[in-house]
């Protein structure tokens, strides 16, 4: 199941994206967020993946990509980061 969130105002620095939860589990899976307005960036939007463990939710991924505005061009990059072991100690 999906569920989009927008804003109202052009000039609001909350991003707009949609998250995507697990019917049969009932917990949030992947959360798309985008900055509409974001005054040092051209684009900027990150995706984050969660996964179930334990009986918690945790991120095990990170993707953002960035359009960075320069001087005479345009810097892109994408960072992604990933959780592969994590251990809950109780």
């Amino acid at each position: 199941m999906s569920i989009g969130f927008d804003t109202y105002d052009f000039d609001e620095t909350r991003p707009v994206g949609f998250a995507v939860i697990d019917r049969s589990r009932h917990f949030l899976k992947w959360l798309y967020l985008y900055h509409i307005n974001d005054r040092k960036d051209k684009r900027n939007s990150r995706w984050l993946r969660f996964r179930l463990h334990e009986g918690f939710i945790f991120p095990d991924s990170v993707w953002e990509l960035k359009a960075i505005r320069g001087v005479l061009s345009t810097d892109y990059y994408r960072i992604e980061t990933g959780i592969t072991d994590f251990k809950i100690s109780r």
